[in-house]
């Protein structure tokens, strides 16, 4: 990794290589680096010595110290490759010869993970027994995989054999130097009958999986009626924040399946989006991040309207920190999620405060939908926004449209004509980036061009861009200005 923002696409646990390329003898800029591995949950960095890097700094290794994060000094001669195949050998050598016996503890753990996604009861089969694993749906079609070595072996076997994967269930299929076996997930995923194919050399470890299936789909079984009741008073609630008709009753009725012990915080997360599923599915991936559980336990609660192309999401956090915590942790989820809707045409998300009682849901839902109307009418580049973003300019709009003076930006729109450029466009983009290069690159001009442009809008105006203060009261009138003038029947619908 030698990229500065390399970092955001983390997940936990990864042992981190680098030249030092972009850090150089730079401690500060390399504590920094550091830091930003820590908070993502990394294991620990390995640095080429002698190449960039001199040495780890005293303030760096302090830092380092004080946190036990392991730094390792990489000998200047030693290629990477040497390294990754050492790893490689650790991690998928040991699959090979033997395995971890599955106990009683071991059965508990996972089918903890397994309450929470198909995804996490992978994640954590992989990293307790490290061979390769696939959920396949009942046509054969594979959902995901770990990605181990084997993956494509699993998918040619049951791709080239006749029984369907119900009758491959109990039996350990012969396929060369290796064994596949087939068990059906007792764990409820969103409808469907999930299998989890499984190949390994060892025919004792598949006999013992099948034994742990068999006693998961029990617990399961016992614990079915709660989880039903569960997930079907949360229905309910979700489809009473829609239709505005929450009563303290209905709030009682869901309080008895809340987690017990820290306090429990909720709010409202709105989906905007024809793929609503999808991006529900990728939001249940990265709250299970270390960066996100440390925080505390989150359970979710989704209700989905495919005709209103719509998903409703309560999310609970049990948590024993301040409210500067709280603020923090929904931070990082709309942070994470915005790089994951920039691949996701057309999906938008928005969140509502955190609030204690599950009364006041009504109001981190209403906050979540005007943070969605009002944050794609204010901010085109963005798909997620939290409801401390546009609470300002809710307030606003709630006052006498006639009391808000918006003169600097409506001089700039009655004279559009006497500019070669969009003169409203440059003085948001250049306020919004923060300073002169980041605004130049998202107009795709020159610095220097971007400095011109200012300087006329200057002189039209007769305000100094330069000062903060300007800059805040412009970045106001214009973000309004495009709401009264442009988004009206969107805001009028808010109200």
């Amino acid at each position: 990794m030698d990229a500065p923002d390399s970092y955001k696409w983390l997940k936990g646990g990864e042992f981190i290589l680098t030249s030092g390329f972009l850090y150089g003898d730079d401690p500060d800029v390399l504590a920094h680096f550091i830091k930003n591995l820590m908070d993502a949950g990394v294991s620990g960095l390995g640095v080429k010595k002698g190449r960039f890097i001199s040495g780890i700094p005293e303030k760096v290794s302090e830092l380092a110290n004080k946190n036990n994060f392991p730094i390792v000094e990489i000998p200047y001669r030693l290629v990477w490759s040497d390294i990754i195949a050492a790893f490689y050998e650790l991690l998928y050598g040991m699959a090979e010869n033997t395995y971890i016996p599955i106990d009683s503890s071991c059965i508990l753990y996972i089918c903890d993970a397994g309450y929470i996604s198909s995804h996490r009861f992978v994640d954590e089969l992989t990293r307790l027994f490290k061979v390769p694993l696939a959920v396949v749906l009942t046509s054969k079609v594979i959902q995901f995989d770990n990605g181990l070595p084997g993956v494509k072996q699993i998918a040619g076997v049951l791709e080239n054999s006749p029984l369907s994967l119900e009758d491959m269930e109990d039996s350990i299929i012969d396929v060369g130097k290796h064994f596949l076996a087939v068990y059906q997930i007792p764990f409820y995923r969103h409808g469907q009958t999930e299998y989890l194919a499984v190949l390994s050399l060892n025919q004792t470890f598949l006999k013992e999986m099948s034994s742990m299936f068999r006693l998961l789909a029990d617990m399961t079984a016992k614990n079915n009626v709660h989880a039903t009741d569960r997930a079907f008073a949360y229905k309910k609630y979700i489809r009473s924040l829609i239709s505005g008709t929450i009563t303290s009753e209905r709030a009682y009725s869901v309080e008895g399946f809340r987690s017990a012990g820290k306090p429990v915080y909720n709010c409202v997360m709105l989906i905007n989006s024809k793929v609503a599923q999808s991006v529900y599915d990728h939001f249940l991936y990265i709250i299970q991040s270390p960066s996100i559980t440390r925080k505390g336990k989150i359970q979710s609660y989704f209700e989905n309207d495919a005709e209103k192309q719509e998903a409703v999401i309560i999310l609970e956090l049990s948590t024993s920190g301040d409210n500067e915590d709280l603020q923090s942790w929904q931070d990082m989820l709309i942070e994470e999620m915005e790089y994951v809707l920039l691949e996701i045409k057309d999906s938008y998300i928005s969140m509502g405060r955190l609030y204690p009682r599950l009364e006041d849901l009504s109001y981190s839902y209403q906050e979540a939908r005007e943070s969605i109307a009002l944050g794609r009418a204010l901010w085109s580049d963005k798909h997620c926004f939290l409801y401390p973003m546009i609470s300002v300019y809710s307030a606003l709009l709630m006052t006498n449209p006639a009391k808000i003076d918006l003169s600097y930006v409506q001089t700039l729109n009655d004279n559009r004509s006497g500019f070669s450029f969009d003169s409203i466009l440059t003085l948001e983009t250049f306020i919004e980036s923060g300073n002169y290069k980041k605004a130049a690159d998202r107009l795709f001009i020159h610095e220097t061009a971007l400095r011109y442009r200012l300087e006329r809008i200057k002189d039209l105006i007769h305000l100094d861009t330069k000062d903060p203060t300007n800059l805040n009261t412009l970045l106001t009138q214009l973000k309004l200005w495009k709401l009264l003038k442009y988004e009206q029947p969107y805001t009028y619908s808010l109200r």
